[in-house]
């Protein structure tokens, strides 16, 4: 399954691109991902996809791959696997892109892959409800790398 999310960020690409991890775990986008793990548990409790323990909301293997120059803009690879067993989303593999939007203008996005897992004996798995879910994760993850990097982008302003 495939998943895109984009928004614009106020500032020049060059600027964004500064502050991408450029070298070693990732840092500050690791710490984002296991957040936003923990949403995806509490979303799929609350869209009554089973409690958060069954599905495993723990993320392990996380990677952060170094930025690649992409469209004029730069591109990360991301990915993470999930720690628990009969997990919705097992593995997810992502790029993180910023690129320019005109002068003064960044569009940050994510391109999300995913394959869930095929239904266990007895459970009706309903593949639309589950890609809202992904389609929020996703979401959710994009917005606060945004709001990372805007913060980020505050203090070189002195904003």
């Amino acid at each position: 399954m495939f998943i895109r999310y984009y928004l614009e960020l106020d500032r020049p690409c060059e600027m964004v691109a500064t502050l991408l991890p450029s070298e070693g775990p990732g840092g500050w986008l690791v710490a984002i991902i296991q957040e936003s793990a923990r949403w995806e548990g509490e979303l799929m409790r609350r869209a009554g996809l089973g409690p958060p323990h069954r599905w495993g909301e723990r993320r392990d293997g996380i990677a952060v791959g170094p930025p690649v120059p992409f469209g004029g803009g730069l591109l990360v690879p991301l990915s993470w696997r999930s720690a628990g067993h009969g997990a919705l989303f097992p593995v997810v593999e992502a790029d993180l892109q910023i690129a320019p939007l005109g002068r003064e203008l960044t569009q940050l996005s994510i391109n999300a892959r995913y394959q869930p897992p095929p239904s266990e004996p007895g459970m009706d798995l309903d593949r639309t409800l589950l890609h809202r879910v992904a389609e929020a994760v996703v979401g959710d993850l994009l917005r606060r790398v945004a709001s990372a990097l805007n913060a980020r982008l505050g203090d070189l302003s002195g904003t």
